[in-house]
């Protein structure tokens, strides 16, 4: 799996904000808003970190199940994938 295009998280009005920044024509994807949870796994995502790394800090920092932590981060990166910022 990997980053499908240039993405940049910004943060504003109080929200985290994944923007397309290689849009063309009318193929337009509408930026994404992520809680601050959602925001940390894009940028360990971002700097290389594997879905298992990710759910292992997302257990140690919220105290949750690995299983419950891998379910999350899984769920997370399928709705980027819907939304078009991953392949495959």
């Amino acid at each position: 799996m990997g980053a499908e295009k240039q993405t940049v998280l910004r943060y504003a009005a109080g929200a985290y904000w994944l923007l397309d920044m290689e849009q063309k024509g009318l193929d337009y994807h509408r930026p994404v808003m992520l809680n601050e949870c959602g925001a940390c796994i894009w940028k360990r995502y971002n700097a290389g970190d594997t879905e298992p790394e990710i759910a292992e800090w997302i257990k140690n920092e919220y105290g949750i199940s690995q299983e419950q932590a891998r379910d999350d981060v899984s769920r997370f990166m399928e709705q980027l994938k819907k939304h078009g910022f991953l392949t495959e």
